[in-house]
């Protein structure tokens, strides 16, 4: 089981796009909403030690939540791997496509809630999606009229800023949509000040 992956390069490396299925947003979001009342659970599940976020919480997402959706998450990891390699534009050592899953969180984030920028050391590719997003319409509407929209984005960074060039790519987060990409590839999280949570799910690869 897989879903359709889209690819771009607005800079130097690639980020693949694809859909979670409904399944899997219901089962994380299950998850994470009945532990939520549980102060012994949350403090298990703790993972902002591991993580740089200065956000509400971060939890760990424990393997047997995943478990049904294990197949369809190393799917994504290995069409990406297998789709930038054969555009013949990437020179990728061959045991880099066999990639296992690593550790997996959620990530809550309130109103005034940032994710500096960062990379993921320890990884080789990861997955960024969404689960939860605030009431903001109006928010984002007044975005729109911005001279510089960022409420609440995901932002990829790539390079410096030069002439005739890019170095930013800004993701407007829609629950279901999933982003793939190299571990080494800065991105961090503006706040949004709307009520309610922004809620997204992370989790990183490792090869073999």
């Amino acid at each position: 089981m897989s879903s359709k992956l889209s690819l771009v390069r607005p800079f130097g490396p690639y980020i693949g796009k694809f859909k979670f299925p409904e399944t899997f947003v219901k089962d994380v979001n299950s998850f994470i909403d009945n532990s939520e009342n549980d102060p012994e659970v949350l403090k298990s599940l703790d993972w902002s030690q591991n993580l740089v976020g200065k956000v509400h919480q971060e939890l760990r997402v424990p393997n047997y939540v995943l478990l049904k959706h294990e197949e369809f998450l190393q799917s994504q990891a290995s069409q990406y791997l297998k789709s930038i390699t054969d555009m013949g534009v990437v020179n990728l050592d061959t045991r880099v496509l066999s990639v296992k899953r690593g550790p997996a969180w959620v990530v809550r984030s309130n109103p005034g809630d940032f994710n500096p920028a960062h990379v993921h050391s320890d990884a080789t590719i990861c997955m960024a999606g969404f689960l939860k997003t605030p009431d903001w319409d109006d928010e984002l509407l007044e975005d729109r009229d911005d001279h510089a929209p960022s409420r609440g984005k995901l932002c990829f960074m790539h390079g410096n800023t030069e002439e005739w060039g890019n170095n930013l790519m800004l993701i407007e987060p829609k629950v279901g949509d999933c982003y793939i990409f190299p571990a080494t590839l800065t991105h961090f999280v503006y706040p949004f000040k709307s009520s309610g949570e922004r809620r997204s799910f992370s989790v990183n690869f490792q090869r073999l």
